[in-house]
This record gives C-alpha cells, sequence and structure tokens, in this order.
C-alpha cells in the first residue's frame, strides 16, 4: 500500500527529529562508504597476522624439538671429545661416562660406544648403557648383536661418511628393545675411525618429553626423513604408519606434494580439506628440524586460526557500532537544545491560532534568526491586538449607524401602499408599485387613494438627494399631500 505524497506531506514530523535524519543518515552513508573500503583491506591484513602466528607457532614448536635434540647432540660430541683424548680409555671409565650421559639427560635413553678400547686378546667392546627400572643398566651389545655387519646406520654410515648424523627410527632389537633414533659421533685417531659415540632417543619418550601443546583444533607431527610418524597425537600411529603412505592412499595431489617438501627437508604451508576430517579445511605447516633430516608439522583447522580474526572485526564493528550510537545520542541532545526555542515558539503560535491574544513567546534573547523570529512575532501580535481592537470600534459604531437606518428603511417602508390589488372591488383597472432604493433609504415615494367613487389619486415624487434626509422628506411630503 503506497502512501500519495499529499498524505505523506501531512505526515507530522518534528524538526528536531529531520536535523537528526539530516545529520545522521549522511554519516551513516559515509561510514558504510569507508567500512566498504577498509573492510576487504583490514580483513586481508588480519588474515595475514593469523596466518603468521600460526607460522610462529610452527617454528616456535620447532625450535624447542630442535633445542631438545641439540642437547643431545652436544652431549654425544663431549663423550667423542673425551675418548679422542684418551683413545686407551679403560673400560669401566667408559661406562661411567655413558652412565653419566644417560643420566644428565632425560631425552637420552640410552648411550653407547661401539669399538671402545678392550683389553688384549679380548675382541671389540661395544659397552651400552641405557635407562631399566628407575635406574640404569649396562652391557656390551657385541654380545647381543653384529653391529658392524653393515646392517646398522648407526654404527656404519658415521665412519664411512667421518661425520655425525642422526638415524632414521629403528626399533633395536636385543639391546634398547624400543623404537629409537640415534645420534652418532665417529671419533677419529690420527685421522682414521676410532670408535663411534652414540646416544639413543626412544620415540615414545621423545613425544612425552617434548611435550607438545593440545591445541583445540590443531596436530603437532614428525616426520622422519622416510615419512614415518616419529610423534603424533595417536600413540598407534606412532613408527607403525606412514604419511606418505596414507597421502596416496587419499588420492590427494596437494596433500602428497605438501607431504613430499615435508620430508624433504623444505620449509611451507598449503591448505588441505577432509585431512583429518570430512569437510574440515586445515592450514598445515611444516618446518625442517635441523641435523636430523626430521620434518615438523602443525595441522591446524582454519577456523581456529582465523577465530582470532573474526573476533578482531568483531570488536571493531562493536566499537563502530557504538561510536554511531553516540553521535546519534550527542546529535540528538544537540538538536534538542536548538530546536527548544523553535517549539515553543510554534507552541505560541498555536495559542494565537487558537484566539489567544495575550500568546507571547519568551525565544528573543537566543541571538540567532529564531529569536529574530520571536521578537516579530510578540510585535505582530500587538499589531493585531491593536487591530482588532480597532475594527471592533469601528463595527460597533457602523452597527448603530445601520441600526438606525434600518429603522428609517422600516418606516419609509411602512408609509407606502404595499397591499395589491389595493382595490380589489374595482375590476375596471388594475394598479401595482414598487419601491426599490438605491441606499437603505432614500426620497423616492408614491402613493394613490380615491377622491370619490370615480376619481383615483396618485402620486410618484422623487425627492432631491439620498439617504436618511430625503426619506424624511418624503414622509413630510406624504403627509402634505394627503
Amino acid at each position: 500500500m503506497s502512501l500519495s505524497l499529499a498524505a505523506l506531506q501531512s505526515v507530522h514530523v518534528p524538526i528536531r527529529w529531520k536535523l537528526v535524519i539530516a545529520i545522521v543518515a549522511p554519516t551513516l552513508v559515509v561510514a558504510a562508504f569507508v567500512a566498504s573500503i577498509n573492510y576487504p583491506r583490514l580483513l586481508e591484513a588480519a588474515q595475514r597476522e593469523a596466518l603468521s602466528r600460526a607460522e610462529s607457532r610452527a617454528d616456535y614448536f620447532a625450535s624447542i624439538i630442535e633445542g631438545r635434540l641439540r642437547a643431545v647432540e652436544a652431549a654425544v660430541r663431549t663423550l667423542a671429545v673425551e675418548m679422542r683424548t684418551q683413545p686407551d680409555m679403560p673400560p669401566d671409565q667408559v661406562v661411567q661416562l655413558l652412565e653419566g650421559m644417560v643420566l644428565n639427560d632425560d631425552l637420552i635413553f640410552g648411550s653407547c660406544m661401539a669399538d671402545a678400547p678392550a683389553p688384549e686378546g679380548v675382541g671389540p667392546l661395544a659397552p651400552y648403557v641405557k635407562r631399566w627400572q628407575g635406574g640404569t643398566r649396562a652391557m656390551d651389545v657385541a654380545e647381543i648383536y653384529e653391529y658392524s655387519s653393515g646392517e646398522w646406520e648407526w654404527y656404519e654410515a658415521p665412519r664411512r661418511t667421518r661425520s655425525p648424523l642422526w638415524t632414521e627410527p629403528f626399533f633395536d632389537q636385543g639391546a634398547g628393545d624400543v623404537y629409537m633414533c640415534t645420534y652418532a659421533v665417529p671419533v677419529l685417531v690420527n685421522d682414521r675411525p676410532h670408535c663411534v659415540a652414540t646416544a639413543d632417543t626412544a620415540i615414545e619418550e621423545l613425544q612425552r618429553r617434548i611435550r607438545l601443546p593440545d591445541a583445540e583444533g590443531a596436530s603437532y607431527l614428525i616426520l622422519s626423513r622416510n615419512g614415518d610418524y616419529v610423534s603424533h597425537p595417536l600413540r598407534s600411529y606412532v613408527m607403525r604408519a606412514n604419511a606418505l603412505v596414507q597421502a596416496k592412499a587419499l588420492e590427494d595431489g596437494e596433500l602428497l606434494g605438501m607431504v613430499e617438501r615435508a620430508v624433504a627437508g623444505k620449509r611451507g604451508q598449503g591448505r588441505v580439506v577432509g585431512l583429518r576430517e570430512p569437510g574440515q579445511t586445515d592450514l598445515v605447516f611444516f618446518r625442517p628440524i635441523a641435523g636430523t633430516g626430521w620434518s615438523f608439522v602443525v595441522a591446524e583447522s582454519e577456523d581456529a586460526v582465523f577465530a582470532p580474526v573474526r573476533r578482531s572485526l568483531a570488536r571493531f564493528a562493536g566499537v563502530a557500532a557504538l561510536g554511531l550510537l553516540s553521535i546519534v545520542v550527542i546529535i540528538f541532545a544537540s538538536t534538542r537544545h536548538l530546536t527548544r526555542p523553535i517549539v515553543r515558539l510554534n507552541e505560541a503560535v498555536r495559542r494565537l491560532g487558537a484566539g489567544d491574544l495575550s500568546a507571547r513567546t519568551d525565544v528573543v534573547a537566543t541571538g540567532d534568526e529564531v529569536g529574530e523570529l520571536g521578537a516579530a512575532f510578540n510585535a505582530m501580535v500587538e499589531q493585531l491586538t491593536e487591530h482588532i481592537d480597532a475594527l471592533t470600534r469601528e463595527t460597533a459604531a457602523r452597527e448603530a449607524v445601520e441600526g438606525e437606518v434600518r429603522v428609517a428603511r422600516a418606516i419609509q417602508a411602512a408609509l407606502l401602499p404595499r397591499t395589491f390589488p389595493p382595490f380589489p372591488e374595482r375590476h375596471e383597472f388594475e394598479l401595482h408599485a414598487l419601491n426599490w432604493p438605491a441606499r437603505h433609504v432614500a426620497g423616492d415615494f408614491y402613493d394613490f387613494f380615491f377622491l370619490d367613487e370615480r376619481r383615483l389619486m396618485f402620486v410618484i415624487a422623487d425627492v432631491s438627494g439620498k439617504g436618511a434626509p430625503a426619506a424624511l422628506l418624503m414622509a413630510v411630503t406624504r403627509t402634505l399631500i394627503r
């Protein structure tokens, strides 16, 4: 249902609201325009900041793991220096060094000195000390398996490359009897391999000791160079599942590409749908752990990453809304103060329109156009009062004169014959007369009467002049004629 223009114009809207609308509406338009321009930029900046925070978390946790492992590396290198300076160290002293290293670092499960110096006539020794039932236990790896057979990376690789290295995770059957990874340092004497110093880190202990935070919507993983899970939120995946195999099974080319780059020691990030839950979008960040060849991976829900962005934008919108509301309140209060004189002036006009000639307004000292309008209104009411008083006096005088004239007219009309036909018994003639004065009364008159049975007398006369004097003369004249 539409309203006509006249109906809209007849709707009463206080001037205060008109001022509020006239000021607030452009303000809202400008605010909306500015928001439409700035919102995409703010959203993009907030998203970059959120991604940067997520990357920083990945870097931070990767650095924590790297720092713990570097402590293990430092302990093994120190042990290698001891052996280099004392190549003929007695076996019992070697065991003491190994035991001290195990007890000094809770991340070291066991330590070995392969090809340690042995008494003459005794085969090669490989004393090994590991954690055992709240303490330590010493054994000789050479008695358990032939470590120099070429099958064990922790022994063969450092002797061959003459460089320290971290091995791929493996199950140490017979000695450690756990999944572990080993940091091995070759001890060179006269530039020839003398022995190999090692420290084993149990995979389960690594996961327990590093204590990655349980963040809502995030998973923290460590992948070996082969893609095996060195650490995973699900313990059943550790050293029993492979990220490369899983990515190929999911037939997700983007996920497979990220896993391949991660196990290759690259640094990067990506976006994957359905990695952990169907339909869920995850942001994946991967960082290499220096020295190990491993990769630290964070898979975090996109909703969780951008939750601070949404909260920040919601706070911004709330502050903006509160600011606009404050502006509206201030404008409403200001316009109320500004329009109050107009409202009082309008009330005085209404009283005057209702006939109250005593209506006056006190809106005369505002120092603006409204004050001038109030002074003009008061002056107009004074003049109107004086004019009405004069008009009243004039009307009363005119009424008095007209009353006298009406009396004279009534007298004049009463003197003139008014009954027609005047002589209904006489059929030989017809007689009719009419006197219509140019003013209320005049000097024109007529009269007729029988002098006798046969003679009819009629008079038509016009007295010079008009008005009451002529009418009086007519009355006297008629009387004389009669």
